[in-house]
């Protein structure tokens, strides 16, 4: 059974070579059949892992080259980030279905926009997550591996095409939030006096009510005095 391939590409004064090793593996991949391809690749970008240590780019032709190769792979390729990456990695990075990304990397131009969504592992496990993501992608068939692919690209093309938030417009939600918990407790005030007025017009109407209330039963009970008058006289 073919296992997954892992492509180790490093920050370092031997950078170029690391590229060329990786051009010379993807080529004969690009043409082979489906069938005898490694379930998925692995595209591990190094950075170095200090400030302490000079930037180093990687070589701008080769990064291309390797991008137009793997996008002729037709099977799963993972991205694996670690370190300080530089524009040029993040460029491999983009290239990749999906990105794995630990705690401590850090992008030195901030992530590329073609990098889609990407998942932060803790660096003590990243070695673990790898593992078991590879063994899960050996077990499936070709189908399910194309199925996979295809739907790692429609998550990315879907997450590259959300809108992008601006500092600005979250300065100007911040504001519009600021301004709105200004206004409860004025809000607040004024349903309390409205609530006030309300329960004395309440109060003065239920007044009247129990005054004309009284009014009538008064009334009634002169009439009623009068009536039980007149039925006496009546009666003698």
């Amino acid at each position: 059974m073919l296992r997954t391939l892992v492509l180790p590409i490093s920050h370092s004064p031997g950078t170029s070579s690391s590229l060329r090793e990786t051009l010379d593996i993807l080529k004969p991949l690009a043409g082979r059949a489906t069938e005898a391809l490694p379930p998925a690749l692995f595209l591990v970008i190094l950075g170095a892992q200090s400030e302490d240590v000079p930037h180093v780019d990687l070589d701008a032709e080769l990064a291309a080259s390797v991008c137009d190769l793997l996008a002729q792979i037709p099977r799963p390729i993972i991205g694996v980030a670690k370190g300080r990456i530089s524009p040029r990695g993040a460029q491999l990075l983009g290239s990749c279905d999906r990105v794995l990304a630990c705690d401590d990397a850090h992008f030195l131009e901030g992530p590329s926009e073609r990098l889609g969504a990407v998942q932060t592992v803790p660096a003590g496990s990243l070695g673990c997550e790898m593992a078991v993501l590879a063994h899960c992608l050996e077990r499936l068939s070709s189908a399910k591996l194309a199925s996979m692919k295809s739907n790692f690209l429609c998550s990315k093309v879907l997450q590259m095409m959300k809108p992008k938030v601006s500092d600005t417009s979250v300065r100007s939600a911040k504001d519009e939030l600021a301004r709105a918990e200004a206004l409860v407790p004025d809000a607040k005030g004024r349903a309390r006096r409205r609530s006030s007025r309300a329960s004395q017009a309440y109060s003065i109407k239920e007044e009247e009510n129990e005054e004309d209330l009284e009014e009538c039963l008064s009334e009634a009970t002169t009439t009623s005095s009068g009536r039980g008058l007149e039925l006496e006289f009546g009666d003698d």
